[in-house]
């Protein structure tokens, strides 16, 4: 670390840095003008609107401060320092980490001081989580904005690194609604928050809300000390990386094209393989032309990422061969979860979680139009027959939702689900039904009086 060039960062940028920290105090304290009563609770809201924009700051701040060895003007000059590359990092980062961790340390103090409502639980764990938060965004976000050579693609690749984890999220609905029978849009298990893991981002914000201020979920798979775990993993990676992309940088390729496999080739292809597999997931659900049209426009996308990436209009015969290949390999891999029932995982549920199992069958029989049945954990031996009858039931109807060919009607829906202490729909199952219960169904169903509600 260099006193002279830190202060050199700030002197240099005076007045960039006073405005900034202006904004993030005039916008942090806004929920101080609302009509909250609740001293703890607008206390809640001014230091999550600081960490907001901290998390912001976290992606300015390296295009601020590195855009210069993007630049072949200030390059040369930048690198002809009398300093050490590694002491210009880390005195860029060190410099970025201290006025990202004051404006929100100083926010946060202050707020307490006015709220005069207590100071905010775990308050000393939550500053430390700040600083490795802000420290590893700030690595990562770094690396990332230097793995291309010019500033505009430096912006383009941090908005496609941190979307990245969107492009997850949209690839496991796709899959759960569409491969695994009764999903919808509900996850299973560790897979439902996957996304988590590839978004230092998210993983902050889900750890901030559910550790800091206690507002956790049943979903909440994965627990904090994995997460902060991974965190700092990101972190050492991203140091790692920065040695290559910085300490070992060439000054002159400032200004040329991004060619480097960390930036176009990696990111164009991520996104051209999570958005072909998710087609590939809804392809038995959509009609033929609708198919077509999206691999067209899926390969317009992927040309103009290319003009992007090369800035010329030009599709080689690698990049063609690259398309088939993803192509082929979406489709078979969706055909192969289609014949084994989603890879095994639609027959991957619990039923002994919670206070609750519940089974909800609303269909267009006249007899039984809608049935409740309600069965506490505790209780299972006692209503197996019961049990057994609807996951029989449950089964059949799994079987039928992989015969692609099948055009059986649907009478109705079956939803399966668990009720917690902490959740009313956890679990949540929903199977078109293809048949509706028959006589001797029924009347096992109207022995259990006690469990079972049938509506008309």
């Amino acid at each position: 670390m260099s006193k002279s060039y830190f202060k050199y960062l700030y002197q240099s940028k005076k007045i960039l840095w006073n405005f900034l920290t202006l904004v993030f105090f005039a916008i942090s304290f806004t929920p101080v003008l609302s009509d909250m009563e609740d001293g703890v609770l607008r206390l809640k809201t001014i230091v999550t609107v600081a960490l907001s924009l901290s998390l912001i700051l976290c992606f300015v701040l390296p295009a601020i401060l590195f855009s210069v060895y993007q630049r072949r003007r200030s390059s040369d000059q930048y690198f002809a320092l009398p300093l050490n590359r590694r002491t210009i990092l880390v005195s860029t980062i060190g410099f970025a980490w201290f006025f990202v961790l004051m404006n929100w340390l100083g926010v946060t103090v202050l707020a307490h001081i006015l709220m005069n409502a207590g100071f905010l639980q775990k308050w000393p764990l939550l500053i430390l989580y700040m600083a490795l938060a802000i420290g590893v965004l700030l690595l990562v976000n770094s690396l990332v904005f230097l793995v291309a050579n010019n500033v505009f693609d430096g912006i383009i690749m941090t908005i496609a690194y941190f979307f990245i984890f969107f492009i997850v999220l949209f690839l496991e609905k796709s899959f759960t609604s569409s491969i695994i029978a009764g999903q919808g849009d509900w996850g299973v298990g560790w897979l439902g928050e996957v996304y988590l893991l590839f978004s230092p981002v998210m993983m902050i914000i889900n750890d901030y809300l559910r550790v800091f201020m206690t507002m956790g979920s049943i979903y909440d798979f994965y627990p904090a000390w994995f997460t902060i775990s991974l965190l700092v993993m990101y972190g050492l990676v991203a140091l790692i990386g920065l040695r290559r992309y910085f300490i070992c940088r060439s000054s002159e390729n400032a200004e040329l094209v991004s060619n480097d496999p960390m930036a176009y080739p990696l990111i164009i292809h991520v996104y051209l393989g999570g958005l072909m597999f998710a087609l590939a997931f809804q392809y038995w659900k959509m009609e033929r032309f609708l198919i077509v049209l999206s691999l067209l426009l899926l390969l317009l996308a992927y040309v103009i990422a290319m003009f992007v990436y090369r800035r010329k209009i030009a599709l080689s015969r690698n990049n063609v061969i690259v398309f088939v290949l993803t192509m082929a390999i979406g489709f078979g891999f969706a055909f192969m979860g289609m014949h084994t029932k989603g890879f095994g995982l639609a027959n991957q549920y619990q039923l002994k979680v919670g206070e609750t199992l519940i089974y909800e069958i609303n269909n267009d029989d006249y007899r039984t139009r809608n049935i409740h049945i309600r069965i506490p954990t505790h209780e299972f031996s006692k209503y197996q027959e019961v049990i057994d009858m609807m996951e029989k039931y449950r089964k059949e109807e799994i079987n039928q939702y992989y015969q692609l060919n099948s055009d059986k009607k649907v009478y109705g829906y079956l939803r399966v689900r668990n009720d917690t202490k902490t959740d009313k729909f956890a679990n949540l199952y929903r199977y078109a039904m293809h048949r509706t219960l028959n006589e001797k169904e029924i009347e096992i169903l109207k022995k259990y009086p006690s469990i079972v509600e049938f509506e008309k």
